[in-house]
């Protein structure tokens, strides 16, 4: 037996005993709250439950923890490694999760030899950082993983070569209606700061006569006092015609608060046109909150509007969350294990074949 099938076979013995990392390469939030970074550290922990060895892997030794918006710390328990640091050794057998954000990352990291997957959360950050001309498959990057079918579409649609895989995320099961009557209070969620103010200031110079009337921005709050504000509030506004997936309409949807929101660009797999008011641009949204609002204090909300969230009620849980990524990373490992036998075959018969069908994995243990 050559070296290099030892390691190959050395390298598939530490995949079938989940010996092995499966880096996630994070943004620093700064201690605020970001769907993006709660998914991946949300999917970091299921993998550690399921025994593997997930790596929290961030850009500056100086990093801010997730701990208290996320409002746990077992999320923090997660092995964490900073990439300026010289104690990063990846190898054949590992895994680097990069988003789709981070070009850089998958440009500087396309000689490692660990197999490299894109997380892409948001369609709107795939193309703000790739130079023009350039996709994925430069930096040796071939698969990816998104969170819906219409996210996966346009990923085929600009890169047709790259796998596309679905793993839905999920809303804690703490937003859910509550059995105390809804408020007169407005949650507001926009993508853009300046479009909430806009939005407000619009709506009481259009109706004085509710000034009285609060608007809870949803920026920056720990998720579970997020979830208990949000329940109260009879209105929810969400503004983000540039969303991937749109957590915030889903959380107001299973709370119960009748939802308000621009169409996106990409229109998520939830969408339903009868589960909310749905405006085509910021500009309407003032006049449907004061149309919807006063149809609430004289208890007049469409039916369709009241019945039609009923089933989101089951929809996105935790738990099928959970087994989709764990079914996703067991296939994912089966499939590298197959490479590496693959390149041992290989590696046996180049005396009848000179030229090898799967040299990149081969050479990964030159």
């Amino acid at each position: 037996m050559s070296q290099q099938t030892e390691k190959i076979n050395a390298a598939i013995q530490k995949l079938k005993s989940k010996d092995f990392k499966i880096y996630f390469f994070t943004m620093d939030s700064r201690g605020n709250p970001v769907a993006s970074v709660n998914t991946i550290y949300t999917w970091a922990k299921y993998l550690k439950d399921a025994g593997y060895n997930p790596v929290i892997l961030h850009e500056k030794k100086e990093y801010t923890k997730p701990d208290k918006w996320m409002g746990s710390t077992e999320y923090t328990e997660i092995e964490h490694k900073s990439a300026d640091t010289k104690d990063v050794n990846m190898f054949p057998q590992d895994f680097l999760i990069i988003p789709e954000m981070f070009s850089n990352v998958m440009e500087s990291t396309k000689t490692m030899p660990v197999k490299r997957i894109v997380l892409c959360q948001s369609y709107d950050y795939i193309l703000e950082f790739l130079k023009p001309g350039e996709q994925w498959l430069n930096y040796n990057i071939n698969e990816c993983i998104t969170t819906c079918e219409s996210q996966q579409k346009y990923l085929q649609y600009l890169f047709p070569q790259v796998k596309v895989n679905i793993v839905p995320i999920s809303i804690p099961k703490y937003f859910n209606d509550s059995d105390k009557p809804k408020k007169p209070i407005f949650a507001i969620h926009t993508r853009d700061p300046r479009n909430a103010m806009k939005i407000i200031k619009t709506f009481f110079l259009r109706f004085p006569q509710y000034r009285w009337i609060t608007f809870r921005d949803m920026r920056g709050i720990k998720r579970e006092d997020f979830a208990k504000g949000l329940k109260e509030c009879c209105i929810s506004i969400w503004d983000d015609k540039q969303s991937g997936f749109g957590t915030f309409p889903l959380e107001a949807l299973k709370s119960k608060s009748t939802l308000i929101a621009t169409r996106p660009t990409v229109m998520p797999d939830w969408y339903d046109e009868k589960a909310a008011v749905w405006v085509n641009d910021t500009i309407d949204i003032a006049d449907a909150i004061g149309k919807t609002f006063s149809a609430w204090l004289e208890d007049l909300i469409p039916e369709e509007l009241i019945t039609t969230p009923e089933k989101y009620k089951d929809m996105y849980t935790p738990e099928a969350e959970q087994s989709a990524v764990i079914e996703f990373f067991d296939k994912l490992i089966e499939s590298r294990i197959g490479e590496f036998e693959g390149a041992i075959k290989e590696i046996e018969s180049q005396v009848q074949v000179q030229t090898p069908n799967n040299p990149d994995v081969i050479n990964l243990f030159d």
